[in-house]
């Protein structure tokens, strides 16, 4: 969120005397207000610099959830990867789809990211270069995170259904879970 209020004052972070406004930034991992110059807003900041953020991915069809995610889904699996702080959440997240096209053929994979993704895209040259390497060829879900391993990235898949809930007390009691808070298809 940034203030309609613009002032002459010294950006909290390039420290120049320049025209700043209140802006919400990400600093030291948390997302604070302070002056910040236009130029520091739109080069290093609004969650971009991914500041103690790691590189993970997720295969779905390997998660404890994959049954209900892909059971009406149109993709036959999917692989999440971004970054991700240790705390929760993601300063950036994109995912690469397997859709069947055709009958007689393996499912193609599709890279999907969304617009305030972007900039993560970008970060991640690596993996687009290494994704040119194998152009046209319709690699796997699991060969696709071998590519992904190779580029610096951790598996953060969640097999088991503790590895997505360590804490009982955060457990979600609704539909599709026993009073265990345990999936009822498991």
């Amino acid at each position: 969120m940034e203030s309609t209020i613009r002032r002459r004052a010294y950006c909290y972070l390039c420290d120049k005397d320049t025209q700043v406004a209140r802006r919400q930034i990400r600093f030291n991992g948390k997302l604070e207000y302070h002056m910040v110059c236009r130029e520091c807003k739109e080069i290093k900041l609004m969650g971009k610099d991914h500041e103690g953020d790691i590189k993970q991915y997720v295969l779905l069809s390997e998660a404890w959830y994959a049954k209900s995610r892909l059971g009406n889904a149109d993709y036959t699996d999917d692989v999440n990867f971004g970054f991700y702080s240790p705390d929760g959440g993601t300063s950036g997240e994109m995912s690469v789809k397997w859709y069947r096209l055709q009958d007689n053929k393996p499912p193609s994979p599709k890279l999907e990211c969304f617009s305030d993704a972007w900039h993560t895209l970008a970060q991640f040259k690596d993996v687009i270069d290494a994704m040119a390497e194998v152009d046209g060829q319709d690699i796997t879900p699991k060969e696709f995170c071998q590519l992904l391993g190779r580029c610096g990235f951790v598996d953060a898949t969640p097999r088991k259904y503790e590895d997505s809930y360590p804490s009982r007390r955060f457990i979600p009691i609704a539909w599709g879970f026993d009073e265990d808070g345990a999936p009822e298809d498991e």
